[in-house]
């Protein structure tokens, strides 16, 4: 508490980094939710255009043995 007699001295000799920090993680959460609800709006079609390759690529992967595309998509359904 640097030279502080009470934790509500030291807030004030914070509170303008405070407040600075608290907008900009609040401006990043506002950023984040479009971007989710905007990836839930997209339908299968739209995904088969960005990526039209990917679901062949992890077929081979599997084929192969390889364990990381089923790790991959583990991830992405995971929804806490």
């Amino acid at each position: 508490m640097e030279n502080c007699q009470s934790y509500k001295e030291r807030y004030h000799q914070v509170k303008y980094e405070v407040l600075i920090t608290k907008r900009t993680y609040e401006r990043h959460a506002e950023i984040t939710d479009e971007a989710e609800k905007h990836a839930q709006e997209l339908s299968n079609e739209d995904y088969a255009e960005i990526a039209p390759d990917t679901e062949h690529q992890q077929a081979d992967d599997v084929a192969e043995g390889s364990t990381v595309a089923a790790e991959y998509q583990s991830w992405i359904l995971f929804d806490p």
